[in-house]
């Protein structure tokens, strides 16, 4: 009986484990993704040093992670908290102490809610390029559809995709977005008049006025 009860307990624990290794995942992938979209940013990638000192202040079963996030100014460790950590006192208060850990070790570090990150349409648009990415396009596929959004004085998704003969073709576009050639207005709603400009810096007058809206 002993036995069988200590069975039932590791297996428990075991799924517990299980289940907040997999919401860590997910919200990796789903910052990771968003991230990458930002202007500016160069490179992501998840910060392992937040995983070791999650244990350290009795986060492992928390929802929060890491990432990394290079930009042109420098790199910003950001910490991705669920809602739980921010509405229970003491898990809040070890998120700061986290916090303040890491800028003793001499980070740029912020603290993002994950409502954020999986704000909507955002995260949709964030997933959908990222799914995107094994796309394959020839030089002549990617050539005409930047020739066709330099060229059209207000280019949206669907005028990207006309000229491509893709059984889908729209994510091919979004192939093009994913490889860092386009940009996608990615506050609006998923639609074939979203604009699209080229990534070019030397282009920055194309990109569409948002009125302080995410962009890819």
């Amino acid at each position: 009986m002993i036995r069988r009860q200590k069975a039932n307990i590791d297996a428990d624990g075991h799924s517990v484990r299980r289940r907040v290794a997999s919401r860590g995942i997910d919200l990796l992938a789903d910052a990771i993704r968003v991230a990458r979209l930002v202007p500016g940013v160069v490179e992501v990638a998840a910060a392992p040093e937040i995983e070791s000192l999650k244990w350290r202040f009795k986060l492992e079963r928390a929802e929060v992670g890491g990432i990394t996030v290079r930009t042109r100014e420098g790199d910003v460790t950001a910490i991705i908290a669920g809602r739980c950590v921010w509405e229970h006192p003491c898990d809040r208060e070890a998120l700061f102490r986290l916090r303040l850990a890491l800028r003793h070790s001499g980070c740029r570090v912020v603290l993002v809610p994950l409502g954020v990150v999986r704000r909507q349409p955002r995260l949709d648009w964030a997933r959908w390029i990222a799914s995107a990415s094994g796309v394959r396009t020839s030089d002549e596929e990617r050539e005409a559809v930047l020739q066709i959004v330099r060229t059209t004085s207000r280019p949206t998704l669907a005028i990207a995709a006309s000229v491509l003969r893709h059984r889908d073709a729209v994510t091919a576009v979004l192939s093009l977005v994913a490889r860092g050639l386009l940009k996608v207005e990615i506050s609006r709603p998923i639609g074939p008049d979203v604009p699209v400009w080229v990534a070019e810096r030397d282009e920055a007058s194309a990109k569409p006025t948002n009125n302080g809206r995410g962009t890819s």
